[in-house]
């Protein structure tokens, strides 16, 4: 027995040659005491569908079709897909827009069914058959891979005015250029609010902002840029497994009611979600003090360069000072966190506050109205 893919709400399981399910509830059994009552299993086990048992083929943790097979041996139905990596941004082809009674999106069906198809035909059958998919049109040129995306940061509104002139929230269209017959970049240009089957006559801007023309065909005048069929192609694709990346670390300081809603982001979809990792805490001096009181106050001195006096006042119950904070997370090599302290010098805990208690409050009363006692 194997787990093949993993998600937040549950795991996939091959099972061997020779195992039935019986030998997964009986592992699965082992965790019932962790139950409300300790008696009633908190999970379901699906292997099956209509009666027919369940069978599918994984390219990755979120990359993988479930479906049932007759008793030829022949592709029954789909049962579920995902879609991760797959649809997304991405526009629809004109010829296989909208979504199923599963909300899925129907030309991701077709990817799905060929991959169950290839699966239940053994590997004689190409995966190449997905350059004649259902979605391109016979006749025209291979439907690119358009994502259509909404400049809804500053960042993004900053890195695409050299190449197109957009508002806050603006729609623009982008095709990425084919790795294989081009160098690597991208081609955006405004998003005309239709079926993008006059994807052609955008006026697309490549990376120097000039005006520049696309094709899905190589050896056609224009910059190749990848297909909706390379891309569900590269999809099928087992997922190799790599070395941990580096993974960022963002420690950012939220006050108030609306910390949550501060700290939101919005990902390119390109951008690999598990390289960035938020860690929030309501202040950053209680994180540092918990990181103080784990590896003591001398490891901690050495970690962040304080001095001695001060890694101890972090390690105990002394309240350290706005500077300490900023050399502690200076020397963590946190690059980006605001601290706003008092005059008196502790750490103000709300955003819109200008001291920290009553007594504080009307001595900077007092300065602002240049009253002296």
């Amino acid at each position: 027995m194997r787990v093949m893919a993993r998600d937040t709400d549950g795991l996939l399981f091959a099972l061997e040659t020779g195992e039935d399910v019986s030998s997964l509830i009986d592992c699965l059994d082992r965790f019932r005491s962790l139950s409300v009552d300790g008696r009633s299993p908190f999970w379901t086990v699906v292997s099956e569908h209509e009666s027919y048992p369940l069978w599918g083929t994984v390219g990755a943790s979120k990359r993988y079709v479930l479906f049932t097979r007759n008793d030829d041996g022949s592709l029954r139905a789909i049962v579920k897909f995902t879609e991760h990596a797959l649809a997304g941004a991405v526009a629809d082809p004109p010829r296989l827009a909208g979504r199923g009674p599963d909300g899925k999106h129907l030309w991701a069906r077709a990817v799905a069914e060929i991959v169950a198809e290839h699966a239940v035909r053994s590997k004689r059958t190409p995966l190449a058959c997905l350059l004649q998919a259902h979605w391109d049109d016979p006749v025209g040129p291979p439907f690119p891979a358009l994502m259509r995306l909404q400049a809804a940061t500053p960042e993004h509104l900053r890195e695409l005015a050299p190449r197109l002139r957009l508002k806050p929230f603006g729609l623009y269209v982008r095709a990425n250029a084919d790795p294989a017959f081009d160098n690597p970049g991208s081609f955006v240009g405004l998003d005309p609010g239709t079926d993008l089957s006059g994807w052609s006559h955008i006026d697309w801007r490549g990376e120097s902002s000039r005006s520049a023309s696309i094709t899905t065909i190589p050896g056609e005048p224009g910059h190749v840029v990848t297909t909706l069929s390379g891309k569900a192609v590269r999809w099928t694709r087992p997922q190799r497994k790599q070395a941990p990346a580096p993974v960022h670390v963002v420690w950012r300081r939220r006050a108030g009611r609306a910390g949550p809603a501060i700290d939101a982001r919005l990902l390119d979809p390109e951008e690999d979600p598990n390289a960035l990792r938020v860690f929030y805490d309501d202040e950053s001096a209680a994180g540092l003090q918990r990181l103080a009181l784990e590896v003591g106050p001398r490891r901690f001195a050495s970690m962040t360069e304080l001095s001695p006096w001060a890694a101890r006042r972090f390690a105990r119950t002394g309240k350290p000072t706005g500077s300490m904070i900023r050399r502690a997370l200076k020397g963590l090599g946190v690059a980006t966190v605001e601290v706003r302290t008092c005059p008196c010098g502790r750490v103000l805990q709300r955003p819109n506050a200008l001291a920290c208690s009553a007594s504080c409050r009307q001595r900077a009363y007092r300065d602002r109205q240049g009253v002296t006692t």
